[in-house]
């Protein structure tokens, strides 16, 4: 398997990007996706990175809409809320279905969960740390 510009594994490179879909075809062509990065995260740790934007969007368009909802706001301004959560909700979904698939590829490969990257961090740890799991 070979590098990109970057001197990135090319798994490693679409595991940063939540491109879960590539981790499966490679892992269905038998590729070793076991390697880590020089900070020792695995695809797992990356994968979790990953989910930080959607999840936060998610997270800020709710928490405006109950703030704007609690100051009674415009009905044009909420209905605007309520697209920006739905929307953002929507990626959010997407963007977790794929993670998860490149997660399962990487764990049936014998990427080891419990993998400590050089911060002493499991994917578990920095996925509560970032907020992709509670």
């Amino acid at each position: 398997m070979k590098k990109n510009s970057d001197g990135e594994w090319c798994y490693l490179a679409a595991a940063k990007n939540g491109n879960g879909e590539f981790i499966v075809a490679l892992h269905d062509k038998d590729a070793r996706i076991t390697r880590t990065d020089d900070r020792g995260n695995n695809g797992l740790h990356l994968l979790v990175e990953s989910l930080y934007n959607p999840i936060n969007d998610f997270q800020r368009y709710e928490k405006k809409l109950g703030k704007d909802e609690a100051d009674g706001a415009h009905e044009a301004t909420l209905e605007n809320d309520r697209k920006l959560v739905k929307e953002s909700g929507e990626k959010m979904e997407y963007r977790l279905t794929i993670v998860f698939k490149g997660a399962k590829a990487l764990l049936d490969a014998g990427v080891d969960p419990e993998d400590q990257n050089n911060m002493g961090e499991t994917a578990h740890v920095l996925a509560e740390r970032r907020g992709a799991k509670k």
